[in-house]
């Protein structure tokens, strides 16, 4: 069966999302990744509060949860979240999580 290709991908990230299929036991870890690198929108390999609007704001209703659990993924209390800190909020094991945000901007 031919799946539709998803023209909202850059190719790297179309690269991810086949490689996901591929590997199971990457199947949530390379979407987390991908996501943390589409939320560092200043490529300094950390997601500042802010750049986490985008993603909470939808959420408003909920912000009495939603803030709280951010707050708690940002172990250091930078006012940053690292790729392991992203990843370890999210139940994965920090030795899957691997920085692809540079290949995944070319």
């Amino acid at each position: 069966m031919l799946q539709a290709r998803r023209n909202d991908l850059t190719e790297p990230a179309v690269r991810m999302a086949e490689e996901a299929k591929l590997r199971p036991t990457k199947k949530w870890v390379l979407p987390v990744i991908w996501k943390f690198c589409e939320l560092d929108i200043t490529h300094d390999s950390f997601v500042s509060m802010l750049e986490l609007l985008p993603m909470s704001a939808p959420l408003k209703r909920y912000e009495h949860c939603i803030g709280p659990f951010l707050q708690g993924c940002d172990t250091d209390d930078s006012g940053d979240l690292t790729l392991t800190e992203w990843g370890t909020c999210l139940k994965l094991d920090p030795e899957d999580l691997e920085d692809r945000c540079e290949a995944l901007k070319q």
